[in-house]
């Protein structure tokens, strides 16, 4: 199990990376699909 400390360091360098980034998100397998959709090309926030 992760420590919090390191969640919270990982969490943060995800921040930095992807707030206010734009992607594409796909369901391969088709389990998420409208989740997917519903992301897809949404700005982080």
């Amino acid at each position: 199990m992760v420590e919090g400390h390191q969640c919270h360091r990982v969490a943060a360098a995800h921040r930095r990376l992807l707030v206010g980034k734009r992607f594409q998100a796909k369901s391969p397998n088709g389990r998420f699909q409208q989740g997917a959709e519903a992301s897809s090309l949404a700005v982080t926030k």
